[in-house]
């Protein structure tokens, strides 16, 4: 039965079976009991596994499976399929609470003294020697039949066993829980959908612990700075900063030495080259030769680069002005336009065929390419970012001045958290499940696009 709890007291006096929120009493005529006796010995069923599992030597344990049940007895086990027949499986096995089940319903025992992993299907013994975190001598095992889940706890790592393939178990690390060995937990349940861990103890109740969906990638390289502002795609599973560090989930893959530049603004330009700012130079790595060979071009006072649609953007400064200057294509050499401004210009989207924003330090800017005037929407903010976010919405993101949403050319302050932390929000992503995700200094932050 699907939805379906079954609770036996102790010694089985009493059993309830829990169906749909409902709590239903059965009678002692109706069900089998977990514990019994069978002629000299006491007969009980194994469904779940833990360190504190407790296993008498003058007791007979088996467990169920859908094509027949192990039995252990005397060290011994001995298979018995759905037409009675035996079949005893040739090891010796002093510690039950090393024993589990996978969803297949095959039988493992780990040997950490041998460091080695049996496995048994239906009776049949396969023998894994690779030393693994199931088999090490510091590792404890929880299983629950019920759910069909097995955890290794090793060093307080905590590990979620997520299938057999290539003669190998296959895990998955969930969490790093310090002093679990000190909690006296019971039972283990992992909810995939929502990425919770549920810890079970008799004494210390329930405790809910919300996981990461979230890697922190880190290079670990002496005196390299581990922030970088941007940073594009690079293969299927890696990313690539300035600096030439490809790096994946787990950290670096490839140092690509681009040499040390400026971390803040790196794109694609349309033939797949990679284009960085170094000084006062734009400086362009060539996909054909798998981005071995750079051109630079030179701009006095360059500030930053843009790309936005099919617009590039140039923005320079004599320290009195700043200037934005608009080319004709991606090869950066002829100028269409160039607008001049007071503060210093840090960021660019291209609003429509005519119009684009500006955001500078002293302000909001919505230019015209045909007119080649800008105007000024919004002063003494200091704009950060400029994001139109897959559902189309315009965001500006400010150094301390909140975060806006521009629509039909005017800017709609949004709330900010209780901490205030979105008043310097970096950047804005919309996922397809409703939500907004804001980067701060202070964390990242998951919004309701529903709420706004």
């Amino acid at each position: 039965m699907n939805d379906s709890i079954v609770i036996y007291n102790n010694n089985d006096e009493n059993k309830i079976l829990i169906r749909k929120r409902k709590v239903h009493s059965i009678t002692k005529s109706t069900f089998t009991r977990t514990f019994t006796k069978e002629k000299f010995n006491f007969l009980k069923r194994i469904s779940k596994n833990s360190p504190e599992s407790k296993y008498g030597s003058n007791t007979k344990y088996y467990i169920k499976t859908s094509s027949g049940k192990y039995s252990f007895y005397n060290n011994r086990i001995i298979y018995t399929d759905e037409k009675n027949r035996q079949t005893k499986v040739p090891i010796v096995t002093t510690d039950l609470s090393t024993i589990f089940l996978n969803e297949e319903d095959t039988l493992f025992i780990a040997d950490p003294k041998n460091r080695k992993t049996y496995r048994v299907d239906k009776g049949k013994l396969t023998t894994l020697t690779k030393a693994t975190l199931f088999n090490d001598p510091e590792t404890k095992i929880y299983w629950q039949q019920i759910t069909g889940q097995t955890f290794i706890i090793n060093n307080d790592n905590i590990y979620l066993l997520q299938g057999y393939k290539n003669d190998e178990l296959q895990l998955k690390f969930l969490i790093t829980y310090k002093n679990f060995g000190n909690q006296f937990f019971n039972s283990i349940f992992y909810d995939k959908d929502f990425k919770r861990l549920y810890l079970g103890s008799v004494t210390k109740g329930l405790n809910i612990v919300q996981l990461t969906q979230f890697f922190t990638a880190q290079k670990k390289i002496h005196f390299v700075d581990e922030v970088s502002s941007s940073s594009i795609p690079f293969n299927e599973n890696t990313i690539i900063d300035p600096y030439g560090y490809e790096v994946n989930k787990h950290g670096l893959v490839k140092n690509h030495h681009f040499g040390v530049n400026d971390k803040h603004f790196m794109f694609y330009d349309d033939s797949g080259n990679i284009l960085y700012k170094n000084d006062d130079d734009v400086v362009r790595r060539y996909k054909s030769t798998q981005y071995t060979t750079t051109h630079s071009i030179h701009f006095p006072g360059l500030k930053g680069f843009f790309k936005s649609a099919d617009q590039f953007a140039v923005s320079t400064t004599d320290l009195t002005h700043s200037y934005l200057h608009l080319f004709e294509d991606e090869q950066l050499k002829t100028i269409n336009t160039t607008l001049e401004f007071t503060g210093f210009v840090n960021s660019f989207l291209q609003y429509n065929n005519d119009e684009f924003l500006i955001g500078c330090s002293d302000g909001l800017y919505l230019g015209r390419l045909k007119q080649k005037i800008a105007a000024q929407v919004a002063k003494e903010i200091n704009v950060k970012n400029i994001i139109r976010t897959s559902d189309g919405q315009i965001w500006i993101t400010t150094n301390k001045d909140g975060f806006f949403l521009f629509r039909d050319k005017k800017l709609f302050k949004m709330p900010l958290d209780q901490n205030s932390y979105l008043n310097s929000a970096h950047y804005i992503l919309g996922d397809t499940h409703g939500y907004y995700w804001i980067s701060s200094n202070n964390g990242l932050f998951r919004w309701l696009k529903n709420s706004f």
